[in-house]
């Protein structure tokens, strides 16, 4: 389905094939089931499959973390932190590894607010991890550049 609607257009597919395979694949990241999805499309060897599992991560924290089990989230940032300092240390492509660095700050910015914070120190956690999986030097500047870019935006105050 992800390569289907990634793969250049043929002949035999309409925009309207295009876009029916578009909206399944957004319908399926609404599921709750997709949060089990992460880790299979990242192990693809597709690399278009590899971004899509590392957007359902961030889609996931960004959209359902409301319905996500509190008491489940330092599993999971642990997981998104060991999932991206892997990603660094076997060279995936940037733009999946960015992918993986938003959903990762897209997390912080969920976990580091109120008394106590969930994740005290996170930036110099994640870097520590990633240099700890052998993550290259570019790779580490990069998420601290995206974490600048993500925080800059960010709505830290609420309504």
């Amino acid at each position: 389905l992800i390569q289907q609607a990634y793969a250049p257009p043929t002949i035999s597919t309409s925009p309207d094939d295009l876009k029916r395979l578009q909206n399944e694949l957004f319908e399926l990241q609404k599921r709750p089931e997709a949060w089990g999805l992460v880790i299979p499309l990242l192990e693809h060897p597709d690399q278009n499959v590899q971004f899509y599992g590392a957007h359902t991560a961030q889609v996931k924290i960004a959209r359902d973390w409301e319905l996500f089990p509190a008491e489940r989230a330092p599993q999971l940032r642990d997981l998104m932190v060991q999932l991206t300092a892997h990603s660094m240390s076997i060279g995936r492509a940037k733009f999946i590894l960015r992918k993986l660095c938003v959903a990762l700050t897209t997390l912080a910015l969920k976990l580091v607010p109120g008394h106590p914070t969930r994740w005290p120190e996170w930036i110099v956690a994640c870097v520590v991890a990633f240099s700890g999986a052998g993550a290259p030097a570019d790779d580490i500047h990069d998420f601290l550049a995206i974490v600048g870019e993500e925080t800059g935006n960010a709505d830290l105050i609420g309504p």
